[in-house]
């Protein structure tokens, strides 16, 4: 028989099982709607081409099968005598690795969001359509389109607890690898998230420069900082030069260094206003670049 204290543990074991199950058709039903009542009526509508509508639905389809999958391999902890540890921890060791089709749709978000913006400002058609399938699901497109994203980070989030819920043993091991593979998925889909929000910044960097040359494969941005710059003089005496706004951006590769245009002028610079993936057009472009550093071949000692 199990003691008081056994019986706590095991109740808030099966709280935290109840909750990922739940929570699972929950969202399941939720990918459905997403893609039968939002991105079936719009694909049928023609009032976007196919490639708007990959940028703003990637491949939510593919993650609705997935998860569809990783539902029926949790439920099977719903039968007599199973073992809620046991089927979780198989269901989690069997899909972690198809769950890595996370890394397309999160990579892919900001800009899907920013694209769906700027349509329905433009198609009215497109915005009645949406609005009718907001109306039926009670949600929001852009709630809909956001809940793949919320829920690749609610899973560790549950294994965790669930991990600090049960005493040692082989069930406690068990439900710990689970926790390493879906951190493991998580890790990798956030360095892909970055990855792509990086080249996105380069893209907006190169066009603001008027320099596509600096977009080439594998680099991206990853940070900028506002500074003066002062110009060593040229004469004999060591006279300094002018002092400037200049703008560092740091490459994955490269530091680039540029100086404002004249005839700009930074009244109110904000930092999000160059790290959006589809900046708005310039007339001529507010920076000029005046100094690139590649980074050096490594120093070899004799």
């Amino acid at each position: 028989p199990l003691d008081s204290m056994a019986t706590g543990e095991d109740v808030g074991v099966s709280k935290v099982f109840a909750e990922l199950l739940s929570t699972e058709k929950t969202y399941v039903d939720d990918l459905r709607v997403l893609c039968d009542s939002f991105l079936a009526p719009v694909r049928s509508s023609g009032l976007i081409t196919k490639e708007q509508e990959t940028t703003i639905f990637s491949n939510c389809q593919t993650l609705q099968r997935i998860n569809e999958e990783l539902l029926r391999a949790l439920e099977l902890s719903e039968a007599e005598n199973a073992d809620h540890c046991e089927c979780t921890a198989a269901a989690f060791a069997t899909l972690s690795p198809y769950l890595r089709a996370y890394s397309t749709y999160c990579a892919n978000f900001v800009q899907a969001t920013e694209l769906l913006e700027f349509l329905r400002h433009r198609n009215q058609a497109l915005d009645a359509l949406l609005k009718g399938a907001e109306a039926e699901a009670g949600q929001t497109t852009g709630s809909m389109l956001i809940k793949p994203v919320q829920r690749l980070c609610k899973y560790p989030l549950l294994l965790r607890d669930l991990v600090a819920k049960l005493p040692d043993g082989p069930q406690r091991e068990a439900i710990s690898h689970a926790l390493d593979d879906i951190r493991t998925v998580a890790e990798q889909v956030n360095e892909r998230v970055r990855d792509a929000e990086g080249r996105a910044r380069l893209l907006a960097l190169a066009e603001m420069l008027d320099r596509q040359d600096l977009v080439v494969p594998a680099r991206s941005l990853l940070s900028e900082v506002d500074l003066e710059a002062q110009q060593l003089g040229g004469s004999a005496r060591g006279s300094m030069g002018n002092r400037g706004e200049h703008r560092l951006w740091l490459c994955s590769d490269v530091v680039l260094l540029g100086k404002r245009a004249r005839g700009h002028h930074s009244h109110s610079h904000s930092h999000s206003a160059h790290t959006r993936n589809t900046p708005p057009k310039a007339s001529a472009p507010c920076f000029g670049l005046v100094a690139m550093v590649r980074d050096p071949p490594p120093r070899t000692y004799d």
